[in-house]
């Protein structure tokens, strides 16, 4: 079984005696499909912000309930012609941990952690150690750039045929 919340937008301007009958059929519906946890949650007008079928208001109405997936389809196929439907949504509600749960997994955490960290080293002496071996390569790439500083100034410049023109111009 799955539980689900089903989300049913009715016409806004039905009677009371027919919005009751269209929840009755609901209900006897989900009761015959052998749902069980039946809950309504939510029964009020809104507006929307688009209009479906010229509707700029309706009526909301939210069910929660456990069922078989196949209880879904047949919901859909049952209501989906009925007069006072504007739209229908079903949404699969996962099931939330407990406080107790949560709690149990957060300890579990908490000891894995606290086995991996040694407590000989903080985390200053850790961030000074990285930072150090940042260093490193840095000082390394310096001194190859000096290397070859000092390589091409060795080197004598071989001559360019346009630049000793230009130097007996002058």
């Amino acid at each position: 079984m799955r539980r689900y919340q089903a989300v049913l937008i009715l016409k806004p301007d039905i009677d009371s005696v027919a919005l009751d009958d269209f929840r009755a059929k609901y209900l006897k519906l989900l009761a015959d499909g052998k749902a069980v946890d039946i809950e309504t949650l939510d029964d009020r007008m809104h507006d929307l912000a688009h209009a479906i079928k010229k509707y700029p208001r309706a009526h909301f109405w939210r069910v929660r309930f456990e069922a078989d997936p196949g209880l879904v389809a047949k919901l859909k196929g049952e209501i989906r012609h009925d007069e006072t439907l504007l739209r229908q949504v079903y949404l699969h509600a996962v099931q939330e941990p407990s406080l107790a749960e949560f709690s149990e997994v957060e300890a579990e955490i908490q000891e894995e952690v606290e086995s991996e960290t040694p407590e000989a080293e903080t985390t200053h002496e850790s961030v000074q150690k990285k930072t150090k071996q940042r260093k490193k390569p840095e000082e390394d790439i310096e001194s190859e750039e000096t290397t070859q500083l000092e390589t091409a100034e060795e080197e004598p410049e071989a001559e360019n045929p346009d630049t000793a023109e230009q130097e007996e111009e002058k």
